[in-house]
């Protein structure tokens, strides 16, 4: 059976995007979505440590317990750029460690045209 890549770890995005609206109980039912869609679909590589899930499982759960249980509204404007920031955040750390962020493992096969050294 063919793995489904990258979508996994991109679905949680998607479920928050569908669901934030402009209030603030929509938001906190969005984020609640995002978390469990976090764990329900990327459990298998939760546990094998892929980093885009966990930043992702932090990400809108940490906003899920400010927002939803110590009232913090204010953040509600800014998730978009939060958001961002902690793609941008994950995908920059990645290229800067060398890895595809796909967690513990060999490197990835050379670019087809290169030579080592």
């Amino acid at each position: 059976m063919k793995t489904p890549g990258l979508l996994p770890g991109f679905a949680p995005l998607i479920v928050y995007g569908i669901f934030a609206g402009s209030s603030v109980a929509s938001v906190t039912l969005a984020l609640g979505a995002s978390a469990a869609t976090t764990v329900l679909v990327g459990y298998p590589d939760l546990r094998k440590g892929m980093i885009l899930l966990w930043t992702s499982l932090c990400l809108f759960g940490s906003a899920l317990f400010a927002i939803g249980v110590l009232g913090m509204d204010w953040i509600i404007p800014y998730m978009g750029i939060l958001i961002y920031a902690t793609l941008a955040a994950v995908t920059f750390g990645s290229i800067a460690a060398g890895g595809r962020g796909g967690g513990p493992g060999p490197p990835g096969p050379p670019c087809p045209g290169r030579t080592a050294g």
